[in-house]
């Protein structure tokens, strides 16, 4: 019985060992691992690193918080930056000048596609030095800057002398980098057919146009002395014409675009040889997405419609102030917002600016809002609508799909807001004296000090009835009728202090009023 136990309890013990020793070996690196697990590809050990996000759209605050963190990395003397990429692109200058000011960082840069790199944000990624794979990452897809800054049916061999700004850009990452510029090229320029080759005797693969393709593969070299050897073979087409290249994360590990696939954080850390326990992780701050939130469509329509109303109402009722001043916020935080983004230019600043000063002009010279503001209001309708169509690398705008979609919503943003806020001024022309609390306010002209018609005597106010401007009316202002001050308002037309004016029409809380002759 005693034997039988003692069998019984060293087989348990040798059932518990090797499930220990299963799970051991199937367990995934990962937290807690040791770093002999995965080999680094970086040959120096970084004690002080940063990771720097690059999510959202690339624009001029993209360019410029990048600039901002990374002058912050470096003096907090960080040997290595990663650069955190989930971008579908943005501007195109921006995303030039961005990629430049990473391939000049003295720092060692490397880009992780942990999700996208797509449109303009291939650009920065290829700036880096060197490329890590999420499982998931792509690459690729410059539809956002291939139709309007690459130069179609572009020849491979000779292709130094059709190079445009994009184009150029690319072929000098690639230079630099090592990475391979047929597909570089292939990202953004629709036209190209590559082929994907590969050497027999070296496993060397390489992406060729059809015609270097064929003349690979017919190329015959000798082998072992014996006889003539093809050692070039095709594998497959990559792309045709009328597509842009996207690499997925095995694919471009294949290419050569990444040195390594990381499965999770730990591994990123460990592939990188990133050992230090100081590592910053580098954000926007609140200014930089509060003004890209400023920018939003959706937000710009409402920062319209309040500029219409309340720019109406201080026109129409001098003297209020309030809506004035919101006006002018909205007119600021309007204009302001695209132009820190990247997407307004100084052009279209000073259309809004000329044509708000048109408008001033008059009404102050010419006493009311007349014929000759219409073009002031054209002028800013024109420049707010271009605002909203990103320039292109070297400024000016340029004219794709993405451009179209851009005007579409700049006229939209316009004509709703425009529709919008007639339906809001006529809401509150009709119920904001019912609305407690609202009554002062309510769109008639003058300051509270001046009595209501309401509490004029009838025998002194009338239609017909004779006073006299105590205040220049531009259009409003305030009239005194047998010593009594009454809010009044005219057609339109100025009429300075002093003058004899006479009751053309009374409503329920308007005076209207014209020039005695």
């Amino acid at each position: 019985m005693v034997l039988k136990t003692t069998s019984l309890n060293r087989l348990l013990t040798l059932l518990i060992v090797l499930a220990f020793s299963l799970c051991a070996w199937a367990a995934p690196a990962g937290f807690g691992q040791p770093m002999g697990a995965i080999t680094p590809i970086e040959a120096h050990a970084h004690d002080v690193s940063a990771i720097i996000t690059l999510h959202g759209p690339i624009d001029a605050i993209t360019y410029s918080s990048v600039q901002r963190r990374l002058k912050e990395a470096q003096r907090r003397n960080c040997s290595i930056v990663v650069f955190d990429i989930n971008s579908a692109g943005g501007l195109p200058g921006s995303a030039l000048r961005l990629a430049k000011l990473i391939a000049s960082s003295p720092l060692v840069t490397v880009g992780y596609i942990h999700s996208a790199a797509l449109g303009t944000a291939i650009l920065p990624a290829l700036a880096c030095r060197r490329l890590v794979f999420a499982p998931r990452g792509i690459l690729g897809d410059g539809q956002d800057i291939a139709s309007e800054h690459v130069t179609g049916e572009l020849s491979l061999p000779a292709a130094s002398k059709k190079l445009g700004l994009v184009l150029q850009t690319l072929a000098a990452l690639c230079r630099r980098n090592g990475y391979d510029r047929a597909a570089a090229f292939a990202m953004v320029d629709a036209s190209l057919t590559l082929d994907l080759v590969r050497n027999r005797l070296t496993q060397e693969q390489r992406l060729v146009e059809p015609v270097v393709r064929r003349q690979l593969v017919l190329a015959t070299t000798a082998h072992g002395g014996s006889h003539a050897y093809h050692p070039w073979v095709f594998v497959k087409r990559v792309k045709a014409p009328g597509s842009l290249l996207t690499l997925s994360a095995k694919q471009a590990r294949r290419l050569k675009f990444s040195a390594a696939t990381a499965q999770s954080h730990d591994d990123l850390l460990a592939l990188l040889n990133m050992v230090g326990p100081k590592i910053f992780v580098m954000r926007l701050n609140f200014l930089e997405r509060f003004a890209r939130w400023l920018a939003e469509p959706a937000v710009r329509f409402f920062l319209f419609l309040i500029l219409v109303v309340c720019g109406y109402i201080e026109f129409a009722h001098p003297g209020l102030i309030f809506p004035g001043l919101a006006a002018l916020l909205a007119m600021a935080l309007l204009v302001g917002a695209p132009y820190l983004t990247g997407l307004a230019n100084w052009w279209e600043i000073l259309l809004i600016l000329a044509g708000a000063a048109i408008i001033v002009v008059d009404i102050v010279v010419y006493g009311g809002i007349g014929h000759l503001a219409i073009p002031g209001f054209i002028l800013i309708v024109v420049g707010i609508v271009a605002s909203f169509i990103p320039g292109g690398p070297a400024g000016g705008i340029g004219f794709s799909a993405a451009t179209a979609g851009s005007l579409q919503t700049g006229v939209a943003v316009v004509v709703l807001g425009t529709f919008g806020g007639v339906a809001i001024l006529l809401l509150l022309g009709r119920f904001i004296s019912l609305t407690p609390g609202l009554k002062r306010v309510a769109l008639r002209p003058g300051p509270a000090a001046a009595i209501s018609m309401a509490s004029v005597l009838p025998e002194t106010l009338f239609v017909g009835a004779i006073g006299r401007a105590t205040s220049d009316l531009r259009p409003a202002g305030k009239a005194e009728f047998d010593r009594y001050p009454v809010d009044v308002i005219t057609s339109g037309e100025f009429i300075e202090e002093g003058a004899t004016v006479v009751v053309a029409e009374l409503h329920e809380n308007q005076v209207l009023v014209k020039e005695a002759r």
